[in-house]
Parts: C-alpha cells; structure tokens; sequence
C-alpha cells in the first residue's frame, strides 16, 4: 500500500497542484503559496517507490535472485530526479518574481 501512495497517489496530486499553481499564478495569494509549499513538499517522496524497490532488489538480491543490474535505469532516474528539481526551482522563483 505504501507504493501505491508513492508512486500513483502523490504524482497525481503533485500534478494537479502544479496545474492549479499553474492557473492560478497571476493571482499570486496565499493560496497559491500554500499550493507551492504542498508542491514542494510531495515532491521530496517523488522517488520513494524506485527507493523502495531499489531496497527490495538488494534484500532479494542476497536471497532469491543471483544477480541484479541498474544498467542504464541509474541515469533516467539521475535526470528524473534533477529535473523535478529543476522545475520546483523554477516555479519557486516565478512565485517569487509574482509576489514582488
């Protein structure tokens, strides 16, 4: 249950915020800034079910399976994670800019 608050609940409500932050911004109140703090906030658990299941794979890994290769996963969750970063940043700073 927890991977699926993880990796379908808070995406979805992390994009629905970015949308009505989004559609909102020129209004640039304190409900926008609330719906900024909440966006900022699940999007530190962003990438807590690849976490997860990276964990689960090095448990198995000693156990079940003989072997597990990240391969080139490592790099798409390297740019997954920078870019949500990125993108946080920038609509923190619009806000920023909006409120003066």
């Amino acid at each position: 249950s927890l991977i699926l608050v993880v990796s379908v609940i808070l995406p979805i409500g992390k994009s629905l915020i970015g949308f009505l932050i989004s559609a909102f911004a020129r209004n640039g109140g304190p409900g926008v800034r609330f719906l900024l703090g909440i966006f900022s906030l699940l999007g530190r658990f962003s990438l807590t079910d690849v976490f997860i299941v990276a964990l689960g794979v090095i448990v198995v890994d000693g156990q079940l399976l003989t072997r597990a290769n990240i391969g080139p996963g490592i790099y798409c969750l390297a740019t997954g994670a920078l870019l949500s970063w990125i993108a946080t940043l920038a609509l923190e700073a619009r806000m920023n800019r909006l409120a003066g």
